[in-house]
C-alpha cells in the first residue's frame, strides 16, 4: 500500500514518493531526530512475507552499512513500523547518469572525474568483498557539487529469482531463471556474459558493467542491445561493441581501458578497479601514457642483427646523454585525498610522527585513518569531540569533548580517561602532548595552559599580553629537539602574530598586516606552514631556522584552498581543502530545534557573524566578511533585500539596534559608532578610544561598553541624547568589578539587571547576573557563554561548554531567583556554530543562529602529500 505524505515510519516523516517498481517503492522522508533528508526503500509485500528472504536481506544490509565511502550512497539502517520493513538510505540530490546521457555523449573533461569517482567507489567495495551486481547509468547520481554517488550497492543480491519478461531497454533491475541457484540478476544491457548465462558473478562482473557504462558515456549509446531481453542477452554473449562510436579525440588509454573491461572471458578482463582509477587519475593529471611493449623478434639474419645492435647502441648513447644533461627535477610528490563531512570548523587533522595514521574530528566524533587500510573509522566514546592530537609515543589519542580533555588507546578500544578533570574547556584552540608528559592546550579563549598527561588541574603556562590587546593564544605545536612551542596570537584588533615560546621566554617571529593567521606548524623541510583566512586565503609556508628561531624570505602559497595543516616527522603534510570558515546562513530556529528556516544565506566564501534582530523582528543586522575587512549589513529576509551600512577598512562588529529600530550602534575599530539603519547619512562616533560595545538599554537612553585599564576590563556607560540619531552625553564607569576577562553584558528587559559572562586565565567561562547600576549583588547562573534575557524577562538563555543551548528560569527580586539550567537544544545537531553568535527574536519563541550552509561541509577533503616541499624547493 502506498504511503501518504505526512505519515511516519518510526522517526521518519514521509515527504513524498520518489518512484516504484516490481520490487517495492522509494520515498523521500525526513529524519526528525537528526533533521536530515533520507530515502526510504520499502520492499514489495510479497517479499516481506518470505522469512528466509528477510534474514538474508538483513545480513546483507549489515554488510552494506559498513561501506563508508564518499562516493557510495550510505545505508543508514533498517526501520520497522507495523508490518512494514524499510531500508533507510542517504538521499542524493542531482540527476542520474541515465538522465545525463539523454543529452548525448559526455565530454571527456566531464567524464574523467565522474568515472574516477565510480572506480574509486567500486574499488573500495570490492576490497571489502561487496559486489554491486547492477552497475548502470540509472544507479549513479552526480550531485550539484560534482560528487558522484553510486546507488543501490548490493541490494539486488537480496532479491529472489523470478522470470521477468519485457522491454530490454527498461532501466529496472530484473532477475530471470528457473531456480535461485541459477538466477540471472541485473539489467540486461549491462550484464556480464557469465551473468547472462546464469553463472556465479564476482567483481569482474562489476568491471564488465563499468565498461558498458563507460562506453555509453563516451558514445551516447549502449554497448549491447536488442528488441527483447533474450536478444539483448544474446548480444552480450556473442557480439562486440562498436568501438568506432567512441569519439576519435578520446585518449587512447581510456579507449583501451573500455576494451579491457569488455573482454568476454573474465580471466582476460581488467583485474581490478584500482587499475581503472589510476588510468583516470593519470589522464586527468596529464601524465604521459606508458610506451607500448617492444615487439619480440626471432630468427633475424646477421645483417638484421648488426642493424638492431647498432640501433640499440645509438639509442642507449642518446638516452645516456639525455639523462646526463637533464635538468635536475625535484623529488616527486605523492598525493592522496579522502572526503570528510565536517560538522563544524574544528577539523584540524593530526598526523602521527611517522605519517602512517591520521586523526581528525568530523560529525562530532574522532576518526582514525590508518593509511594501510581503505577507510577511516569513527572511534567509540568520542561524541562531542572538537579537536585531536597524538600522544608523544603514538599510543594514545587525545581530544576535547564535553568540556574536558580525554585520552584513549590509539586503536579506539577501552574506555576514555579524563585528563583535565577540574576545569571546563569551552572551545578548542588546539592541544599537544609533550615528550616530558604534559598536555599543552588552549581553550580558544585563553592563553596556553598545561596539565599533566596523567590528569590534574590545568595551570597557566603563558597568558596573553592583555595590555597589548591580545585576546587569546591558539594552536600550540612542538618544535623538534625541544626547541620550543610554536603558536599564534589573536588580537581584538590588529593583525595576528606567530610566536615561539622557548626557554621560558616568548619571541614573535611572523606578523602579516591585515591577515588572520591560523594553525602554524613546523615542517622538517625547514618551513613553518600556516593558514590565512582574509585577503590571502589558503595554506602558506615560510622558511624557518631552528638555530635562530627566525623566519627568512617571503611566505609562498602551498594550496589556495588549504587550511588546518599537520606535518609528520618524515615530512608528510595533511591539510583540509576548502575555506576555513565555510559558507554561512542566518537561520531562525524554534527553541526545541524542530523548525528551522534559513533567513539569510551568505555567498560562497563569505562569513556571517554577530547577528542582531530588529525590535520588530523583520530585519537582521550582521557582520559580513568577504575576503577582506568585516562590514555591517542590514538584511530584510521577507523582501530578500540587503543594505550595506559600512564601507571602511576598519574592523566593524557587535551591532545593536535602538529600541525603535531606527539606528544601529556598532564597534568601529577603536571607537563606538552609530548610523541610521536604512543606510542614509554618515556614521557618527559616539565614544572614542572605546573597547567593545555591549548593549543599549531598553529605553534607549544608555549605551554600555567595555574598556581596559591596567590589563583588566572595566564597564562604562554613556548617556544618549536626542530623539533621532543620538549624541553622546555623560560618560562614567560602573562600580562593577570582576577578576576575570569580561566577554558579554546585556540589560534585562526592565533595565534592573545585567547578565554577563567572564572568562578566567584557564579558559573557564561563567554566566553571572548583577544588579544595575550599582552592582551590589552578584548571582552565578552556570558555566557558559553568550548569555541573553528573553524578551519577557522570565528566562535566561546561554551556550554551555558542550555547545548546547540552555535555559534557566528567572524571577525578579530583590534578590532574583534563578532556576536550574536545562538543555533545550544541541546546536551541533542542527549545524550551528554557536561561537559566531545567536540572538533572540522579539516573540521569545525563536532564536537566530549562525549555521553552516547545508552541503558546504560535504565537499571538503583531507589532502595528504608526501614530500610536499619538493615542488617548492626550486623556487626558494
Amino acid at each position: 500500500m502506498p504511503l501518504a505524505s505526512g505519515g511516519f515510519i518510526g522517526p521518519y516523516k514521509i515527504l513524498g514518493s520518489l518512484g516504484a517498481g516490481g520490487m517495492g517503492e522509494v520515498y523521500k522522508a525526513v529524519d526528525t531526530r537528526l533533521d536530515r533528508i533520507v530515502a526510504i526503500k520499502i520492499p514489495a509485500p510479497h517479499l516481506l512475507r518470505d522469512t528466509a528472504w528477510i534474514a538474508r536481506f538483513e545480513r546483507e544490509a549489515r554488510v552494506l552499512a559498513s561501506l563508508n565511502h564518499p562516493n557510495i550512497a550510505a545505508l543508514y539502517g533498517i526501520e520497522q513500523g507495523g508490518d512494514i520493513r524499510a531500508l533507510v538510505m542517504e538521499y542524493v540530490e542531482g540527476p542520474t547518469l541515465a538522465e545525463r546521457i539523454l543529452r548525448g555523449p559526455v565530454p571527456i573533461e566531464d567524464l574523467l572525474p565522474i568515472a574516477r569517482q565510480i572506480a574509486d567507489a567500486l574499488e573500495a567495495a570490492h576490497e571489502k568483498g561487496v559486489i554491486h551486481r547492477d552497475i548502470k547509468p540509472a544507479n549513479v547520481k552526480v550531485t550539484p557539487e560534482g560528487t558522484v554517488k553510486v546507488l543501490d550497492f548490493g541490494i539486488a543480491k537480496s532479491l529472489p529469482a523470478e522470470l521477468v519478461p519485457g522491454d530490454p531497454d527498461s532501466e529496472s533491475t530484473v532477475t530471470a531463471g528457473p531456480t535461485v541457484a541459477g538466477a540471472i540478476l541485473g539489467t540486461p544491457p549491462y550484464m556480464a556474459p557469465e551473468q547472462a548465462r546464469g553463472k556465479s558473478v564476482d567483481r569482474r562482473g562489476d568491471i564488465w558493467s563499468f565498461g558498458c557504462l563507460l562506453f555509453e558515456l563516451l558514445s551516447g549509446k549502449r554497448a549491447f542491445g536488442g528488441e527483447s531481453i533474450s536478444d539483448t542477452l544474446a548480444s552480450v554473449i556473442k557480439d562486440d561493441p562498436d568501438f568506432g562510436a567512441i569519439p576519435a579525440a578520446t585518449p587512447a588509454r581510456v579507449v583501451d581501458l573500455v576494451r579491457r573491461c569488455l573482454r568476454k572471458e573474465p580471466r582476460q578482463r581488467l583485474r581490478d578497479m584500482g587499475e581503472a582509477r589510476l588510468v583516470f587519475e593519470e589522464t586527468q593529471s596529464g601524465a604521459p601514457a606508458p610506451a607500448p611493449a617492444a615487439v619480440r623478434r626471432t630468427g633475424l639474419g646477421l645483417r638484421e642483427r648488426i642493424a638492431w645492435a647498432s640501433a640499440l647502441v645509438l639509442s642507449a648513447a642518446a638516452g645516456f646523454l639525455t639523462w646526463y644533461f637533464r635538468p635536475v627535477s625535484p623529488v616527486k610528490l605523492r598525493k592522496s585525498m579522502f572526503a570528510v563531512k565536517f560538522a563544524s570548523n574544528e577539523e584540524r587533522p593530526s598526523l602521527d610522527m611517522d605519517g602512517r595514521r591520521i586523526l581528525f574530528t568530523a560529525e562530532g566524533r574522532v576518526w582514525l585513518r590508518d593509511f594501510s587500510q581503505l577507510e577511516a573509522r569513527a572511534l567509540p566514546n568520542t561524541d562531542g569531540a572538537s579537536s585531536t592530537a597524538w600522544s608523544h609515543d603514538g599510543r594514545n589519542a587525545i581530544f576535547f569533548a564535553g568540556g574536558k580533555i580525554w585520552k584513549m588507546p590509539d586503536d579506539g578500544g577501552g574506555n576514555r580517561t579524563s585528563i583535565a578533570s577540574t576545569q571546563p574547556v569551552l572551545r578548542s584552540g588546539g592541544l599537544i602532548w609533550t615528550p616530558d608528559g604534559r598536555i599543552i592546550f588552549s581553550t580558544g579563549t585563553s592563553g596556553l595552559l598545561e596539565v599533566p598527561a596523567a590528569g590534574g588541574e590545568p595551570r597557566v603556562l603563558l597568558p596573553p599580553q592583555v595590555e597589548k590587546g591580545e585576546s587569546d593564544l591558539h594552536h600550540p605545536t612542538l618544535l623538534p629537539d625541544g626547541r620550543g612551542i610554536l603558536f599564534v596570537t589573536h588580537t581584538a584588533k590588529g593583525p595576528d602574530t606567530v610566536s615561539v615560546f622557548s626557554d621560558g621566554s616568548r619571541k614573535d617571529v611572523l606578523q602579516l598586516e591585515g591577515e588572520l593567521i591560523w594553525a602554524p606548524v613546523y615542517s622538517p623541510s625547514g618551513h613553518v606552514l600556516f593558514a590565512l583566512s582574509k585577503k590571502r586565503q589558503g595554506l602558506w609556508a615560510v622558511r624557518f631556522s631552528l638555530a635562530s628561531l627566525a623566519v627568512s624570505g617571503e611566505p609562498f602559497l602551498v594550496a589556495a584552498d588549504g587550511n588546518s595543516p599537520s606535518v609528520s616527522r618524515n615530512g608528510s603534510l595533511a591539510y583540509v581543502s576548502g575555506a576555513s570558515e565555510g559558507t554561512f546562513q542566518l537561520s531562525s530556529v524554534t527553541r526545541d530545534g524542530k523548525s528551522i528556516a534559513d533567513e539569510v544565506t551568505a555567498d560562497l566564501g563569505q562569513t556571517l557573524t554577530e547577528p542582531a534582530v530588529s525590535p520588530d523582528g523583520t530585519r537582521i543586522a550582521a557582520i559580513l566578511t568577504d575576503g577582506g575587512n568585516p562590514d555591517l549589513w542590514v538584511f530584510h529576509p521577507a523582501r530578500q533585500t540587503r543594505t550595506r551600512l559600512t564601507f571602511t577598512a576598519e574592523q566593524e562588529g557587535v551591532p545593536h539596534w535602538s529600541p525603535r529600530g531606527d539606528w544601529i550602534a556598532y564597534s568601529c575599530s577603536t571607537a563606538i559608532c552609530v548610523k541610521p539603519a536604512d543606510g542614509s547619512g554618515q556614521a557618527k562616533i559616539l565614544v572614542k578610544q572605546a573597547g567593545s560595545l555591549k548593549d543599549i538599554s531598553p529605553d534607549g537612553k544608555t549605551l554600555l561598553y567595555s574598556s581596559q585599564s591596567g590589563g583588566k576590563d572595566e564597564l562604562w556607560e554613556v548617556s544618549l541624547n536626542g530623539a533621532g540619531i543620538p549624541s553622546p552625553g555623560e560618560i562614567k564607569r560602573l562600580p562593577i568589578s570582576w577578576s576575570n576577562q569580561l566577554r558579554e553584558a546585556r540589560f534585562s528587559p526592565d533595565g534592573r539587571y545585567l547578565i554577563y559572562s567572564t572568562v578566567s586565565s584557564t579558559g573557564s567561562e561563567a554566566v553571572m547576573v548583577t544588579s544595575y547600576p550599582d552592582g551590589q549583588g552578584k548571582w552565578q547562573v552556570a558555566r557558559g557563554s553568550q548569555p541573553r534575557f528573553l524578551p519577557d524577562g522570565r528566562e535566561l538563555l546561554f551556550i554551555d561548554s558542550s555547545d548546547a543551548l540552555m535555559v534557566a528560569a528567572f524571577e525578579n527580586g530583590p534578590p532574583p531567583v534563578i532556576g536550574s539550567p536545562k538543555r533545550i537544544l544541541n546546536l551541533s545537531s542542527i549545524g550551528v556554530l554557536g561561537f559566531y553568535g545567536f540572538e533572540v527574536f522579539p516573540t521569545g519563541q525563536k532564536v537566530l543562529m549562525v549555521r553552516q550552509k547545508s552541503g558546504a561541509a560535504a565537499d571538503r577533503q583531507i589532502i595528504v602529500v608526501e614530500n610536499w616541499f619538493a615542488e617548492f624547493d626550486r623556487k626558494q
